[in-house]
């Protein structure tokens, strides 16, 4: 995988974030705070990781850094997001910028939690 990124890498999803510092070619971690993205992984410039904050609730905001990103790093392989119900335009602006790509991607957008999780 070469350009992945996540959206809210610093709550829930810092485990699956750190798995694809592993395994991605380029990684951009997005987050509201700029001090947790920077606490939490505070290594940063020995990989190719761009810690990014952004309000997805920003809709021209989030579409600049979706165009800026695939321009600068190449078309996005997978998008994994934390993106809450007060964003309602965030996943359809995702969409629309990605379908400009001339190759597949994938998203995930993880909509709760729980640890109990039997049936």
């Amino acid at each position: 995988m070469k350009h992945a990124i996540v959206f809210g890498g610093t709550g829930m999803l810092a485990g699956a974030t750190k798995w694809l510092i592993d395994n991605a070619d380029h990684i951009s971690v997005i987050g509201r705070n700029k001090h947790r993205l920077e606490q939490l992984y505070p290594d940063h410039d020995n990989v190719d990781l761009r810690l990014v904050t952004l309000d997805y609730k920003d809709n021209e905001a989030l579409s600049h850094f979706l165009r800026q990103t695939i321009q600068t790093y190449g078309p996005i392989d997978l998008i994994v997001s934390w993106i809450h119900s007060v964003a309602p335009d965030a996943i359809p602006i995702i969409f629309d910028e990605l379908t400009h790509q001339k190759r597949p991607w994938l998203f995930f957008h993880i909509k709760g939690s729980s640890d109990d999780l039997s049936f």
